[in-house]
């Protein structure tokens, strides 16, 4: 029995003292079974210390030590020559604050001249309340509860903690190999926010909103090089984030899976390049890779493929951040879908929001972006709504487009037969002084205006649209088609119907009734899309329209006129003598008045029935000196 012996075991090593327990002896071996004692601040509750092969030319010891106490002076009972492990990971012993439980074994032939990897060494502790700094660049970690392993090869530190207050599945892997390619290795599960990314000094303007909004569950897998450089591999879910980069053809819905990985390289906390990423859904894949400028921030990016349903392209990006943040998009391939990108700023799911957005405070953050897309085939899905001209152009610029230049061709549908091959194109331009051109050509309206997500029920025809967006921010221009067919839709059926016309109305079964001119002037502001004398008309029918549409809203407040045989009835028009008395100013002689207001997808439509048997000279006198005829 022994009671406040001291017991030396290794040289440089710290004593146990005031030591309680039982020792063995024999010509072979001391063997101490440890009941209590205390080292370099460390109280032991249990453990050993086994000298044998005595009696032999080469003798070895065993050392058991059971401890509590805080972490910093556990982790000094193996930071002393000859071990220094530690040290040789990075840490300071007095920089690490909280307590454990450690069990601490050590293997080792007793000489004189030990290197550390001549001490077989074996640690186990739990470890509560920790506190380290620096562990990732110079960031806090916290944990209620680690788990700490460590051999001659590796120190392990695995648990749940926090970096800066941000939740962390934590494994820190720390080798003491010399041929072994990196020192450390942390892999790491979190929920990768807006914060995070700022507070570990990731910021890059297109993680951010508008582009990305929510959290992505992630596993990042971090090495430390030898000569300090970080690689990080980073792997997330993104089913729970909004996603938009539709000017890279990819949009997704919360809910909807999707994926994103990247391959970084850091140093000093600066980005040195971004060697690979991948951004996904199920139908849709986008890879690249990216460089950085002489300040570390990302400056070219390089979109290696681009591919889904209708897309087969690749993209290079240019980013100036002097004297302001500009981008500038090129896109080149065989196809492309833009459906994302007119899609999702339709406003169709916030259209019953009670207040109006200023879409330019929201937008504000964005740099100014030139877009040039050129492909052989342009795409955008099916429509499944109607929404202005206007509103699409509009979207440009609130997307923070300040140029933007698209070019290409729409797949022929030609059943077999020969056709022009359509095509399409857009300019978006700055002409100086906040001051911006839209011009479209298409030799397919049908096709251009469902492209563009204005209009699904007209096909053929040529399709010209100029305007001028002003600085106050008021977007004025005119469109204009030519020999085009319109087909069934809504509101033209119950004007229709409305009117007696059902004659008509059967027409629009099929390929819809043949037009010859469309001349729309229009301003646009605010959502609010303005016509003044806007026309349609052909040899069946003819139609006149003043009035305003809310994007916003869904609503319509239209006025004009509607004339059928639109061809004989200008005929008539145009006789001489009679044709002036009876014909009114759009050179019809018989018309019906009707107005239009409410939501588009059920509108009030009020018809005149007797404006179409009354000659319109005689109702253009009366509405001139006595007001609205109805």
């Amino acid at each position: 029995d022994i009671d406040g012996a001291t017991i030396f075991y290794l040289k440089g090593m710290p004593v146990v003292s005031d030591t309680k327990g039982k020792a063995q002896f024999s010509t072979s071996r001391i063997y101490i079974d440890i009941a209590q004692g205390k080292s370099d601040g460390v109280m032991l509750n249990g453990g050993f210390v086994d000298l044998y092969d005595l009696n032999k030319n080469d003798n070895f010891l065993k050392l058991n030590l059971l401890a509590v106490g805080s972490i910093a002076d556990i982790l000094k009972l193996i930071d002393h020559d000859p071990l220094n492990y530690p040290t040789s990971a990075g840490l300071s012993p007095d920089t690490i604050k909280g307590t454990g439980e450690v069990d601490l074994r050590l293997d080792l032939e007793l000489r004189n001249d030990l290197a550390p990897e001549d001490v077989k060494v074996d640690v186990k502790a739990t470890l509560h309340d920790v506190e380290i700094n620096g562990v990732i660049e110079n960031r806090i970690l916290e944990a209620k509860t680690l788990d700490l392993t460590l051999d001659n090869q590796r120190m392990e530190i695995a648990g749940v903690a926090n970096i800066d207050g941000q939740p962390i599945t934590l494994n820190w892997y720390e080798s003491f190999e010399n041929n072994k390619s990196y020192r450390r290795r942390y892999s790491l599960g979190l929920n990768l926010d807006q914060n995070l990314m700022h507070k570990i000094g990731f910021d890059f303007g297109a993680l951010e909103p508008p582009f990305i909004k929510g959290s992505i569950p992630s596993k990042a897998i971090i090495t430390v090089n030898k000569d300090n450089v970080m690689n990080i591999d980073i792997h997330g879910q993104l089913r729970g984030t909004v996603i938009d980069y539709g000017f890279l053809g990819f949009a997704k819905a919360l809910g909807e899976n999707g994926e994103i990985s990247a391959q970084l390289q850091v140093k000093d906390g600066k980005l040195l390049k971004v060697s690979s990423f991948e951004l996904s859904k199920s139908d849709f894949k986008l890879n690249g890779k990216a460089s950085v400028d002489a300040k570390n921030r990302i400056n070219k990016i390089d979109i290696t493929s681009i591919k889904g349903p209708y897309t087969n392209a690749s993209a290079k990006i240019d980013i100036a951040y002097d004297p302001k943040q500009k981008v500038k998009i090129i896109v080149s391939g065989s196809s492309y879908d833009l459906s994302p990108f007119f899609n999702n700023f339709s406003g169709d799911d916030v259209k019953n929001n009670a207040t109006r957005p200023n879409q330019d405070d929201t937008w504000d953050s964005i740099p100014d972006t030139e877009a040039n897309i050129a492909v052989d085939k342009l795409w955008t899905a099916a429509g499944i709504y109607t929404s202005s001209f206007a509103g699409r152009a509009k979207i440009l610029n609130k997307v923070g487009v300040e140029e933007m230049h698209l070019v290409g061709n729409f797949k022929p549908n030609t059943n077999g037969k020969k056709s022009v091959r359509p095509y399409f194109k857009l300019d978006y331009t700055p002409r100086g002084n906040k001051e911006y051109l839209l011009s479209i050509d298409s030799n397919d309206a049908g096709s251009a205006l469902k492209f563009l997500r204005i209009y699904d029920y007209l096909k053929g025809g040529n399709l010209t649209i100029e305007a001028k967006r002003g600085a106050d921010k008021v977007m004025i221009g005119h469109a204009k088609a030519r020999n085009f067919n319109l087909t069934k839709t809504g509101v033209l059926v119950k004007l229709l119907t409305l009117a007696s016309f059902s004659g008509i109305v059967d027409m629009l079964s099929g390929e819809g009734i043949a037009f010859t001119h469309f001349d729309a002037p229009f301003e646009y502001k605010d959502d609010i899309l303005k016509l003044e004398g806007a026309k349609v008309f052909g040899n069946v029918l003819g139609i006149s329209a003043s009035g305003s549409y809310d994007s916003w809203q869904k609503t319509l407040d239209f006025k004009g006129m509607i004339a059928p045989a639109y061809g004989l009835n200008s005929l008539l028009g145009k006789i001489p003598v009679v044709g002036s008395l009876l014909s009114g100013r759009d050179g019809t002689i018989f018309a019906a008045n009707y107005d239009i207001s409410g939501d588009v997808s059920d509108p009030n439509i009020n018809i005149n029935p007797l404006s179409a048997l009354s000659p319109n000279s005689i109702k253009e006198v009366w509405n001139d000196n006595f007001g609205d005829a109805n």
